[in-house]
């Protein structure tokens, strides 16, 4: 009987192991296939995609990623998924790098405005939406974990979201932010974990590396976690394959370096030409494939996202009292 009840488990966790391999994605697959990961969606009259890995029932509380296309990137549904390969993020060994959950759940709203920019969208109404998809999937979503990062004028939105709501993102990751914000502005960060990427010779001005010094400076001067501040600058742009992109702005597109991980198309070799730095003047390599903006995103918490929130906030203190009568326990009976 042992030796039946052995097959039938052994027999079973097989299943299991091919049953995961067969709806899992690596790195390797095409575009097409990993975008294919993501749904689509509808929040506050604007539409989205998103990717989850939450299985049936999963009680993971996982973090959420929210990515803003930039200028031209959301004319039509699902556009925001043609550029850059985002899709990598929805792949097996980038969702396994995230600590703590062993996955992350995507958020890419589309911007619907006439003129396909983030400019006609209200920071409170994209808030609405991002508070309205998380009520969806509420049960799954770690609030001390809420990640926002975009690109051109979508780092533009990313600045403006950060600084609307520092008490609710962990971490914000704006690349090439046309119209960075000024240094007073950004003292309210002081518990927010900022990394900025820009170029040294980027064609707009104000995503220079040089307009971004001052930000990034006065940022780490006030931060009561300098470790989570970083600034990467690169001399130059090329595409993960190591190609130009072959247009005058090319020199802008540095946002390829969070979609590919801080990584060449290898996956092995770090971002050239790319110059990172944090807020204790410490360089950063990347030598280790694994250590990336995911590694840096997964050490980034927002505790008080956790303690405004009234049921978490009664959960953490319920959890503590029955932590305290277990030791008790412990102490008189073991």
């Amino acid at each position: 009987m042992k030796k039946v009840i052995s097959f039938v488990l052994c027999f079973a966790m097989l299943m299991g192991t091919f049953c995961l391999g067969a709806n899992a994605l690596s790195i390797e697959a095409s575009t097409d296939e990993l975008n294919a990961l993501f749904l689509d969606g509808e929040y506050e009259g604007m539409d989205c995609v998103y990717y989850s890995p939450v299985k049936t029932g999963d009680t993971t509380k996982y973090p959420l990623f929210v990515w803003l296309h930039g200028n031209a990137s959301g004319t039509e549904p699902r556009r925001q998924l043609k550029y850059r390969r985002f899709c990598n993020w929805a792949s097996d060994e980038f969702q396994a790098r995230f600590q703590n959950a062993g996955g992350c759940i995507l958020f890419a709203p589309r911007s619907n405005g006439a003129t396909n920019s983030w400019s006609e969208i209200t920071t409170a109404h994209l808030k609405r939406m991002i508070d309205a998809f998380i009520s969806d999937h509420k049960n799954n979503i770690d609030m001390t974990r809420i990640y926002i990062s975009g690109y051109s004028v979508g780092a533009d939105m990313t600045w403006s979201m950060l600084l609307a709501y520092p008490d609710f993102f962990a971490a914000g990751i704006p690349c090439s932010a046309i119209t960075p914000p000024t240094t007073s502005e950004v003292s309210k960060l002081c518990d927010t974990s900022v990394w900025m990427i820009n170029c040294d010779i980027d064609f707009w001005a104000g995503a220079k590396t040089s307009s971004i010094k001052p930000v990034f400076n006065a940022i780490k001067e006030s931060s009561h976690r300098k470790d989570g501040v970083r600034l990467t600058s690169l001399s130059q742009v090329v595409l993960a394959n190591g190609n130009k992109q072959g247009s005058y702005q090319e020199e802008h597109y540095t946002w390829e370096t969070v979609t590919y991980d801080m990584h060449m198309n290898d996956h092995v070799t770090p971002y050239k030409y790319a110059t990172t730095i944090d807020g204790n003047g410490q360089a950063i390599s990347f030598e280790n494939p694994e250590e990336g903006v995911i590694s840096w995103l997964s050490q980034q918490t927002n505790h008080k996202a956790d303690e405004s929130n009234g049921d978490s906030g009664f959960k953490s203190f319920f959890n503590k009292i029955i932590e305290f009568f277990k030791n008790l326990f412990r102490i008189f009976f073991s």
